[in-house]
């Protein structure tokens, strides 16, 4: 009998146990789900084509420094040129930060991976889960903020190359035909 009052009142703890684990692998799951859309929005502007755009906006600047002398400009082509350099500048920031969020984001989904299988199977100290789970969320939050400076700057840079290119090429076209 006395065993049957044990059982009573250690099945409520049992159960709460797992509405925690539950709620913790239902946690690690979103976050989890959060970091493949974030990986998504930087795939969404692969590197190989923001390097390409940044040569080419490269040259086409180190042309112009060589072939402009310096006079007289039209301000419109002038708010034009100056777009496209604040374009090569947010292009050269984004490609400087793809490598290091590239691998952020690879250890936190192996930081989380961890973590899921140290709950699912009971590991480590468990009254330390919630701290764990909030430092997991900080680092995703941080990623979140990161990634969203990349895209934004990768965004900035791809839409002057695409707004300004040919106009600053043929400009350069011109400056060297010209040149003696």
């Amino acid at each position: 009998m006395k065993s049957i009052y044990i059982f009573l009142l250690l099945l409520p703890l049992a159960a709460c146990v797992d509405l925690k684990q539950n709620q913790w692998s239902a946690d690690l799951t979103e976050m989890n789900s959060t970091l493949d859309s974030l990986s998504e929005e930087v795939n969404a502007f692969p590197i190989k084509e923001l390097n390409t755009h940044f040569k080419e906006m490269k040259e086409l600047d180190f042309r112009l420094k060589n072939s402009y002398p310096g006079d007289t400009i039209d301000l419109e082509f002038a708010a034009l040129l100056e777009n496209f350099k604040t374009g090569l500048i947010r292009l050269d920031s984004a490609i400087s930060m793809y490598p290091g969020m590239n691998s952020e984001l690879v250890k936190q989904k192996n930081s989380l991976s961890g973590l899921k299988q140290d709950i699912e199977n009971g590991n480590g100290r468990r009254e330390k889960y919630d701290e764990y789970l909030r430092h997991e969320r900080n680092k995703t939050n941080e990623l979140r903020l990161l990634i969203s400076k990349f895209v934004q700057l990768a965004q900035t840079g791809e839409n002057a190359f695409l707004e300004n290119f040919e106009a600053v090429r043929a400009f350069t076209d011109t400056l060297q035909a010209e040149r003696p």
